[in-house]
């Protein structure tokens, strides 16, 4: 039996519609808690999908965002790790390839130790050690009938503050929290009872 050839006579053929130009894709991180990933506009374009894993996962849709968005905020992230985003063109009947880059994300500075020696009923010394990468630190406190509030600001050579504008038998509440570039450190957190000051001795002549 012979074979006939198809006919496509009176079929209509669709036109073939091209891939769309795949993003140039650049991450930059803001914080240790977040990253920016960022892409050049795409014509004819109807969104944009963004895609993330981590070294050990599988890629996760994280956003999708209409044609006219060209960057978006990530923070969703966890410090001092690695991650790979992807972002791809879609369109109705066509899309692009996945554009890839991957970024290591800052690190979250470690929390200080406090540590305090008493200098006399009004006044107190509060120590800790450097913290790398740090560049300020703020330090906080507060009694037990009020708020948190600075009482200083400090570069990142010091690492002590003597606090002398105390008042007599208070607890008293510190806190202390080390910033660096784009990251922070958890607060510290110290807890003291300034000493009774003694009576005033009474003098005698007899």
């Amino acid at each position: 039996i012979g074979m006939r050839a198809f006919s496509f006579d009176q079929v209509a053929m669709e036109a073939y519609t091209p891939p769309l130009t795949t993003p140039e894709l650049s991450l930059k991180n803001l914080t240790y808690q977040s990253v920016k990933i960022s892409w050049k506009a795409i014509n004819n374009t109807d969104t944009y999908l963004v895609e993330r894993k981590t070294a050990n996962g599988d890629y996760q849709k994280i956003v999708e965002l209409r044609n006219t968005s060209t960057e978006y905020t990530d923070e969703t992230i966890a410090d001092n790790t690695l991650y790979f985003y992807r972002v791809k063109a879609v369109a109705e009947r066509t899309q692009s390839e996945f554009a890839v880059a991957q970024i290591t994300t800052i690190a979250k500075l470690k929390t200080p130790e406090l540590t305090e020696k008493s200098l006399s009923y009004n006044s107190l010394n509060i120590t800790w050690k450097p913290v790398q990468n740090a560049t300020s630190f703020i330090l906080e406190r507060k009694t037990n009938t009020s708020t948190y509030q600075e009482i200083a600001k400090l570069d990142s050579t010091k690492t002590d503050y003597t606090d002398n504008t105390l008042q007599e038998n208070t607890v008293y509440d510190y806190r202390l929290k080390a910033f660096g570039k784009g990251t922070e450190s958890d607060f510290a957190l110290l807890k003291v009872t300034t000493a009774t000051k003694l009576n005033t001795p009474i003098l005698s002549t007899e």
